[in-house]
């Protein structure tokens, strides 16, 4: 029974192969009605007519490749299948015990996020560090960030901020320094000073990440240090602040005009500060209280108070090759030199048309100073020539104040300005005769502060309201590198 079954499956499916399927219906519609011997004399006669056409081999090789007998069985290519969706039948079992296994997993992404994200944050030899103050919703904080430059196969450069510090109130001034407070001074840090509208000068260490307190301070109001940062009395010791930092513009009595500050203290707001690259330990800094004064690093305290300006001290300035000179820019409309062989007594004072914005010694010519001023004039002067000694050159550089003047460390007598108009303007200043050689729009909005790098002196950084900052690379600028190549030859 079973071999004629087979052979009568193998007919259907040759028949079926040549077309024969109206015949082949009304024989198995019979079949089943038919005696067993003579079913099987049928199939046996047509595996004759098979064979004698020729196409036996071409039906047995069509049936065994579809292993019909075998259907219902699970083969292993099945089970591999399953098992590499499905797992292997044990909970949490995948198709590969680990991802080094598994071909089409090429790199552990979690791993490889975490050390990008080290790596990030690790500070290289050839990155630079730049310092920004900035202030947003009323919250106040300094950036530092990194600038990584384009590499040698011409990969885009990259800008981001690595940490940042909350300040207490609204930053003026920020100034780098390598002088640890209280320290020998035989192993440089890495640290900022920075003003703000308190008459205190915190000086924080940027190597330590989510710092919670200076590592030293200057001035300030009279509040002992282990009251100031204890926790459990923080609404009693901001009341106190707030009584001793208010002032009136009417003096009632003079407990309420005069807030007790601390020895040597200015008693406004801190409006520029300048570390001295000379004397490493020393820093200068202009205030609201229409005074200057030199702080001592080493021992937190003020050694000296410049009195010689009227109005607030605008800007501070160390001589770059002399530390004993300092420049100072007052809203008194004057401009000033002291010397501390001197002892800051007597001081050279050249009168100015407009409030100062910045003063800056020419590192090239460091006998030399500009003045930037509030209507955007720049005005170039040689202490040589002696105290009330007129301009060399007087420069109309902007319609806007000019907050901020500045020199390339890599070419001599290119000069640039920043203005609140939104641009940035180099100057060729050569013959002390300036002319503009090239006006930028970093996209900033007002600009306030700019500088170029010493270490590399032709990258420059510009940072305006928009609370974002802009470097590059000022040979971008044909008319620059023009200017630039020909110093060079």
């Amino acid at each position: 029974m079973d071999e004629a079954a087979n052979m009568v499956r193998v007919r259907d499916q040759w028949e079926r192969q040549r077309g024969d399927a109206g015949s082949n219906g009304s024989e198995d519609e019979s079949m089943d009605e038919e005696d067993p011997a003579k079913a099987v004399a049928k199939a046996k006669k047509f595996a004759k007519m098979v064979q004698a056409e020729g196409g036996k081999d071409e039906v047995m090789d069509a049936m065994a490749e579809l292993n019909m007998d075998a259907y219902d069985e699970d083969g292993d290519e099945e089970r591999i299948s399953a098992a590499r969706i499905f797992g292997a039948g044990r909970p949490g079992d995948m198709a590969f015990r680990s991802n080094e296994e598994d071909p089409y997993m090429k790199h552990n992404t979690w791993e490889n996020d975490r050390d990008s994200d080290e790596e990030d944050f690790d500070v290289k030899d050839t990155d630079l560090v730049l310092l920004a103050a900035r202030n947003e919703d009323d919250v106040s904080h300094l950036e530092a960030w990194i600038f990584e430059e384009e590499g040698e196969e011409g990969e885009f450069g990259n800008l981001y901020v690595h940490h940042d510090i909350m300040l207490p109130s609204f930053p003026l001034a920020v100034c780098w320094t390598d002088w640890r407070p209280r320290s020998s001074g035989t192993e440089k840090g890495n640290l900022v000073a920075v003003s703000t509208f308190e008459p205190a000068i915190e000086v924080w260490d940027l190597d330590m990440i989510d710092a919670v307190e200076p590592v030293g301070i200057l001035g300030g109001i009279d509040i002992p240090l282990d009251e100031a940062f204890d926790a459990s009395n923080a609404n009693e010791v901001e009341k106190k602040a707030k009584r001793k930092a208010s002032k009136k513009k009417k003096k009632k009595d003079d407990s309420q005009s005069h807030p007790s500050f601390r020895a040597g203290s200015h008693e406004d707001a801190v409006m520029s500060l300048s570390w001295n690259t000379s004397s490493r330990n020393i820093l200068a800094s202009g205030s609201a209280d229409n005074t200057a004064k030199v702080w001592d690093l080493q021992t937190l305290t003020c050694t000296h108070t410049v009195k010689h300006h009227k109005g607030k001290v605008q800007s501070v300035a160390w001589n770059p090759t002399d530390g004993n000179c300092l420049l100072t820019g007052s809203y008194d409309k004057t401009a000033a030199v002291v010397d501390s062989r001197s002892n800051y007594h007597d001081a050279s004072m050249w009168d100015l048309d407009a409030d100062v914005e910045q003063c800056a010694w020419d590192i090239h010519n460091p006998q030399c100073f500009v003045v930037s001023m509030e209507d955007g004039a720049v005005n170039y002067y040689d202490t040589r020539r002696g105290k009330k000694g007129k301009a060399i050159w007087k420069l109309a550089a902007h319609t806007k104040p000019v907050c901020s003047v500045s020199f390339c460390w890599g070419c001599t007598n290119l000069m640039a300005t920043t203005s609140i108009d939104k641009t940035v303007k180099f100057w060729d200043i050569s013959d002390n005769k300036p002319e503009l050689i090239s006006t930028s729009q970093p996209k900033q909005g007002a600009l306030f502060a700019s500088a170029f790098c010493k270490d590399q002196p032709f990258v420059f950084a510009a940072g305006g309201e928009k609370g974002s900052m802009k470097v590059w690379d000022i040979r971008v600028d044909s008319s620059l590198e023009k200017f630039i190549s020909a110093r060079s030859e």
